[in-house]
């Protein structure tokens, strides 16, 4: 029979330590740097915010009136800036279609860089604001900006219609406009949402040194290779405009915005909703990516595509796909050190039953986040039918605390009372490590950063142990904090992945704490009902918040 209460003594961790880990998984999951739209840039935010105003006074469904207005405005903006503007028309699947094309012929070119966004909108009372008015008034500046002066290479504006009705104006572009097959890299500003940060979250094929120069160069570049797989997988049935040129081989960047994803589609989408703050960083990436391949040599050979993420202090980093690789399996090989030590520690029969504590554990803090979720959406409806507890930017982040730190304190005190082995919580890590590794190589970090810091922690001489505990962990929760506080977001029209998306990860993270963290934990259980307490109350707050329309 396994004796429970016994442990080697391990060293009792100051409330300090955690308490440092504690503010930097909030941080992580509340904290979202974002430009100010009213500080001096090359972009300017507030004359693409008035041209934003009139160009969304309504839908713009193809042919309609707002439509035919846009048209319009964007053809007398490029032609008052001295551009000469082509109106490309033709037929795609029956339906008319109108994209504006505007040609700025570069000094030396060698080769054609695209900017586009796409200037209609989808439904019939919505004015599209962020999809993809946004888009649209930033493309037309930055274009204009960069065309203002001597620039490299040729630059093309496209401005596509009928994207919401299947790609159809980028269909007819790529299809039949002579321009096409001398498009060497594409920058496409798109947004998913009427808040947020603009997410570089596709790019394509052999574009490795343009992604470093970005992460160097941009003003504040928010990207991770691990999105784009996302995006492929989880949400595969979404498409823009650049996917009929990635289709093609030509690569580049992809931006969104990706919170507020409520306002996608719906009659509040207007300009007065949008957070400036997301058109400044859209309009900011977007000009520094278009500024770095107007000036790039795109005829020389192009280099593998990096894996590339954010790090705390540092900003978004890009490294060579052999040196991703090799620390995940560094990662591995440490991780399954540290859990063959506990093991050999605590007997095997230890190890299996702790390994099968914490995929209980999992699944209910999975189990009790969803049930939480849907009584709050339930008691939320009562303030009336318009409140889905899934709204605006600031309930989204309530929304991705709460249940974070929810499925968080489910796990610890699931976990922390009836677990002996804690280093085994590291195998589940090693094996996502290792399958990402042969699925989606350019995304492992997202396991093998916080495998490799845990391991390296728990390997770590006893005393040393706490300390290095709440810096290492700390950084993880930082490092992981992009995705942690997104990946609700982007989904958040629907209730039962968003809380998925949101309680995963974050039990996961709660795991990596148990390791160093566990044995002493399991004496003051109360610290798992706290975070309990403080996860239950944040919940509850965003339902509030979320009903009086915060």
């Amino acid at each position: 029979m396994i004796d429970f209460a016994k442990r080697p003594e391990e060293p009792a961790p100051s409330i300090w330590w955690l308490a440092i880990f504690a503010a930097a998984w909030l941080g992580a999951l509340s904290i979202q740097p974002m430009p100010d739209p009213r500080a001096p840039s090359e972009f300017d935010t507030a004359s693409a915010y008035r041209e934003l105003e009139t160009l969304c006074l309504g839908p713009r469904l193809g042919g309609n009136a707002y439509h035919t207005a846009a048209l319009d405005q964007l053809e007398q903006r490029l032609e008052s800036a001295g551009h000469g503007v082509e109106r490309f028309a033709g037929r795609i699947l029956g339906l008319p279609m109108v994209d504006l094309v505007c040609v700025s012929e570069g000094t030396e070119s060698t080769g054609t860089v695209l900017v586009m966004a796409h200037y209609d909108s989808r439904a019939p009372d919505c004015p599209g604001a962020s999809d993809d008015g946004i888009g649209t008034v930033a493309a037309l500046q930055i274009f204009t900006t960069l065309a203002a002066a001597p620039h490299r290479n040729d630059l093309v504006l496209l401005l596509t219609d009928g994207e919401e009705l299947g790609l159809h104006g980028a269909t007819l572009f790529v299809e039949r406009h002579p321009l096409a097959v001398e498009i060497d890299a594409v920058v496409n500003l798109e947004s998913l949402g009427n808040g947020g940060p603009a997410w570089l979250f596709e790019t394509g094929p052999e574009d490795g040194r343009w992604i470093r120069r970005f992460a160097r160069e941009a003003p504040l570049p928010i990207g991770d290779s691990l999105a784009e797989w996302i995006y492929r997988t989880a949400m595969k049935r979404r498409n823009t405009d650049f996917t009929r040129f990635r289709d093609r081989g030509v690569g580049g960047f992809n931006f969104a915005n990706v919170w507020g994803t409520k306002a996608n589609h719906q009659a509040f989408d207007t300009p007065a909703n949008l957070t400036l703050a997301s058109l400044t960083h859209l309009g900011e990436s977007g000009l520094a990516a278009t500024r770095i391949l107007v000036e790039e040599n795109l005829s020389a050979p192009k280099e593998a595509e990096p894996a590339f993420f954010e790090v705390p202090g540092i900003g978004m980093v890009a490294i060579a796909p052999w040196l991703s690789s090799a620390l995940a399996w560094l990662a591995v090989a440490l991780g399954l050190a540290v859990a063959w030590r506990g093991a050999r520690t605590y007997g095997a029969s230890s190890a299996v039953w702790s390994l099968c504590v914490g995929l209980g554990a999992l699944l209910a803090a999975l189990g009790c986040s969803l049930g939480a979720s849907h009584l709050v959406a339930e008691v939320v409806s009562w303030f009336g039918p318009e409140h889905v507890p899934t709204g605006n930017e600031t309930s989204m982040r309530l929304f991705a605390v709460g249940v974070g730190l929810f499925s968080g304190g489910v796990f610890a005190a699931v976990a922390a009372r009836l677990a002996r082995c804690f280093e085994v919580f590291l195998v589940p890590w090693a094996i996502a490590t290792v399958w990402l590794e042969l699925v989606t190589p350019l995304s492992s970090h997202a396991a093998s950063v916080p495998l490799l810091v845990t391991a390296v922690v728990a390997l770590a001489p006893r005393p040393l142990r706490p300390l290095l505990a709440a810096a290492g962990l700390s950084f993880v929760a930082l490092f992981l904090g992009p995705l942690l506080r997104t990946l609700p977001q982007i989904i958040s029209q629907l209730l039962t992945p968003s809380t998925l998306a949101g309680a995963f990860p974050n039990a996961a993270l709660v795991a990596l704490l148990l390791v160093p963290f566990g044995p002493a934990l399991a004496k003051r259980p109360r610290l798992a009902v706290d975070v309990l307490a403080v996860g239950g109350a944040l919940l509850a707050w965003w339902a509030v918040g979320d009903a009086r329309g915060w």
